[in-house]
């Protein structure tokens, strides 16, 4: 969210009827590196890359990644695009120690690996004990933990004004969900105790979308009654939907997701596939889409074969269990800070947001020693962070959590 470049204008340009005129904004001056043109093929392709990956125009061979406005969600995504587009391997500490053009070109060329096997849709196969990747697994063995509790629901509630052909949207989420099959699985136990997963098909979905009458004063009670569902993933979908109609014109369309199947980049394609049907439905036809060239199935079991089995200590998988086990061991639980009351006896959910606004003076001190450590804003901030909590007695191994745009939040987007 840092741009790559600042405009000052005395006003701001507009058309006649008020609204911002783009058309007549003036090109930015980029105030980065001189510009040096790439010249060998690894280094034109990860400019490109670079400029994909941070909307920019153009990047040079001197473009600092982070001094572009580059952080650490986007440098994963730099690093998938480099696997999928130049079938490297290059991991996300390189981005931070070889930040340019240049500098990562040269480490690419000597010494990336060759990128695993790209993801491919399986073979054939029983649809009904698939393994978890192990991101589901994880989510699974937390919502045991958690007795089934709303703490890992994705949702969000959409105010809807106008005509609505309820009867259209409702065949909209049906075609939604099966387009998906992540929508539509279940998850299970075998006799060992291993979680498995289980795509049902459209004929024993059983998914429901009630329609609710709700008064101005009841709706903000109905959505967080709807957003509170407990899942019972062993049976339900782990999607649900309601529409709560406030009057003709006025409907609210509360969605719910499991965060076992979906996580915060999953949002845009699932609205996107919600309108486009929605709008076919509305036309009276069927949404006209090609099908998903993969499905998470696919992704799980593309994983399980690169990672390895856990068990076998050559594997991909237990040497990076290896290595967290190595650095998490002997971290302080819980920090030793001074608190204002005793801690419970029993850990909950039940948290609060605390909002700390720095000024443009502070902001633009903080992205000059980014820049000038080769770091991204967050990572500076997180520092300070850590130093805060050390000084408060934490003492000099603190462990930090952190939530990405892709964890669980509840929204309210009109």
């Amino acid at each position: 969210m840092v741009p790559s470049a600042v405009v000052l204008l005395d006003h701001l340009p507009l058309m006649p009827n008020g609204k911002l005129d783009r058309a007549a904004l003036p090109e930015p001056e980029f105030t980065g590196a001189p510009y040096r043109e790439p010249g060998t093929p690894r280094e034109k392709a990860l400019a490109e890359l670079f400029a994909e990956v941070l909307d920019v125009d153009r990047v040079g061979l001197d473009d600092g990644f982070f001094t572009l406005g580059g952080h650490s969600l986007l440098a994963t995504r730099l690093i998938s695009r480099a696997r999928a587009e130049l079938g490297i391997e290059i991991p996300i500490r390189q981005v931070f120690d070889q930040p340019t053009v240049a500098a990562l070109a040269a480490w690419s060329e000597a010494s990336a690996a060759p990128a695993a096997p790209a993801c491919a849709r399986c073979s054939p196969r029983s649809e009904a004990m698939i393994p978890l990747s192990f991101a589901q697994r994880r989510m699974w063995l937390l919502h045991k933990l958690e007795r089934g509790a709303a703490t890992y629901n994705i949702s969000a509630a959409f105010r809807l004004t106008g005509a609505l052909d309820q009867d259209a949207l409702v065949a909209a989420i049906h075609d939604v969900v099966e387009r998906h099959e992540i929508l539509r699985t279940t998850y299970g136990t075998d006799d060992a105790g291993e979680p498995y997963a289980r795509i049902l098909p459209m004929a024993e979905a059983a998914l429901r979308v009630p329609v609710a009458e709700v008064t101005p004063e009841g709706l903000s009670a109905e959505v967080e009654r709807a957003v509170a569902h407990r899942f019972d993933l062993t049976a339900d979908l782990p999607f649900r939907a309601a529409l709560l109609r406030c009057s003709p014109q006025e409907h609210v369309l509360v969605l719910v997701i499991h965060h076992i199947a979906s996580d915060g980049s999953s949002s845009a394609p699932l609205m996107r596939d919600l309108v486009e049907a929605y709008t076919a439905r509305r036309d009276g036809r069927a949404p006209a889409w090609e099908p998903l060239p993969l499905q998470y199935k696919d992704y799980a079991l593309w994983q399980r074969e690169v990672l390895g089995d856990v068990a076998d200590p050559n594997s991909l998988a237990a040497t990076q269990i290896e290595h967290w086990r190595k650095e998490l061991a002997d971290v302080p639980q819980p920090l030793n800070l001074p608190l204002d009351r005793p801690r419970p006896a029993e850990a909950g959910t039940r948290g609060d947001t605390v909002g700390i606004e720095a000024g443009p003076e502070v902001a633009a001190g903080l992205q000059k020693l980014a820049d000038a450590r080769g770091m991204s804003l967050s990572m500076v901030v997180q520092s300070a962070l850590a130093v805060l909590l050390g000084t408060l007695g934490g003492g000099e191994d603190v462990t930090i959590g952190s939530r990405s745009p892709g964890a669980p939040t509840r929204r309210w987007p009109t």
